[in-house]
């Protein structure tokens, strides 16, 4: 004897059982990835950035000469195994027209002159980015004198106030 059987199966519901499911499978994994981004979670940019400041030291003076006027010159020293390696130096003029005349000034140098100096203005502000060679032989110091020990006591001795 065999039996069968007709059932059906109705859901009060509304809706498949699997779609409610993944439903709240995606808010939860939606909910995760909120937290996690809003939290910083697993996030290497903060140690990064904290490098970065502990190998950089800047150096701020305010100005005065009669051809650019008054002016903020800020000096970012960077440092990689205690020997400088990157060094801009910024001055911040008053006017734009300054800045403009210092760059154009700049420009007519050959790039002999120019070796391992990058220039660069914008608005107000004229920039020098040099590599360590070429700040050394700026400063007429030698290139053993690079270390951020030293470089920091001799910005001092200029004025400069160490942030």
């Amino acid at each position: 004897i065999v039996y069968v059987y007709n059932v059906n199966i109705k859901y009060k519901r509304g809706g498949e059982p699997m779609k409610k499911t993944a439903k709240s499978i995606l808010l939860v994994m939606l909910m995760a990835v909120l937290v996690f981004a809003l939290t910083g979670c697993g996030s290497k940019n903060d140690s990064k950035e904290e490098e970065k400041k502990a190998n950089t030291l800047v150096a701020t003076k305010a100005e005065s000469d009669d051809y650019f006027g008054d002016y903020t010159e800020i000096i970012e020293i960077t440092f990689k195994d205690d020997k400088a390696e990157t060094i801009t130096m910024t001055m911040d003029f008053d006017s734009e027209e300054t800045a403009e005349s210092l760059a154009a000034i700049f420009s007519l140098a050959s790039s002999e002159d120019m070796e391992g100096i990058e220039t660069k203005q914008e608005g107000t502000k004229f920039m020098m980015i040099m590599n360590a060679a070429a700040y050394a032989e700026q400063e007429g110091i030698d290139e053993t004198q690079l270390s951020r020990e030293y470089l920091e006591q001799s910005l001092k001795d200029e004025g400069y106030e160490i942030k």
